[in-house]
């Protein structure tokens, strides 16, 4: 008797067990993307994935749709974007050139490192259609961009140095092909000290073109470099080096730009 029992047990546990393995829930993930238009000067705050999920009629599928905001930029030949960002400290803003781009492989990433108030970014980028956008925003996160024409002339040699005047910002965007050094021509008009900001690294030059000794040092924001002996009066050059690539080597390098200036 106690054998047909436990028989009989069993086969209620075993009927009990499948029963549960057969009603177990199937978990589905679904992807929307969606492009949202943007305008110049217009603080955006991204809306990163949206989910919803739903059951199936016997409750063994559950679904889930994820809707991804994607904020689009057209970038038209020769401009570079300033992109600002606030709000949520160490935020990250993702840039694609796709639609369904990932943040795990991003073309680019930006975040605000500050506490406080906004942080500026310079971006160059060949002409295209690209994509802005951030995995989550809790509501204070925001960015905005503006496009920003430049001209590019050939001054890659120092016989081809382009005039420039203290204190005078220049933007120097570099893209893939075409990241030369630039060669600039200064004149001072009393003996003194110059100083060069933003720049990733530059050459100093008399007006014979022989070489004069460069120190660096660094603020917050800038590299500066800076003569290391007094210049008499007259004319010299400056050649601005190109810039590297940089973040991961897996990523594709779109270019960069440097607001440079001198005193």
């Amino acid at each position: 008797m106690k054998r047909v029992f436990r028989t009989l047990l069993l086969s209620v546990l075993i009927v009990m067990t499948l029963g549960t393995v057969a009603h177990a829930t199937k978990n589905i993930e679904k992807y929307n993307y969606k492009a949202v238009g943007t305008k110049q000067n217009t603080w955006i705050k991204p809306k990163g994935c949206e989910s919803k999920g739903t059951y199936n009629s016997d409750y063994t599928v559950y679904t889930s749709t994820y809707t991804c905001y994607r904020y689009k930029v057209t970038v038209p030949a020769n401009y570079y974007m300033t992109l600002t960002i606030k709000g949520e400290q160490y935020t990250d803003l993702y840039l694609s050139k796709a639609l369904k781009g990932s943040s795990e492989n991003p073309l680019d990433y930006w975040y605000n490192s500050q506490s406080t108030g906004a942080k500026t970014f310079y971006v160059a980028l060949p002409k295209g259609t690209y994509y802005l956008f951030s995995d989550y925003n809790y509501g204070k996160f925001a960015f905005k961009y503006k496009l920003c024409k430049y001209v590019t002339k050939p001054n890659y040699i120092s016989s081809k140095a382009l005039n420039w005047k203290a204190n005078k910002k220049l933007p120097i965007v570099q893209l893939p092909g075409n990241n030369f050094a630039r060669w600039y021509k200064i004149k001072l008009t009393k003996k003194k000290r110059i100083y060069v900001y933003g720049a990733n690294d530059i050459d100093l030059f008399d007006a014979k073109r022989q070489p004069l000794e460069v120190r660096s040092s660094d603020d917050s924001d800038n590299d500066i470099y800076y003569s290391y002996n007094k210049l008499n009066a007259g004319i010299y050059y400056i050649r601005v080096l190109g810039i590297r690539p940089r973040h991961y080597s897996s990523h594709t390098w779109h270019g960069a730009v440097e607001i440079v200036w001198w005193k």
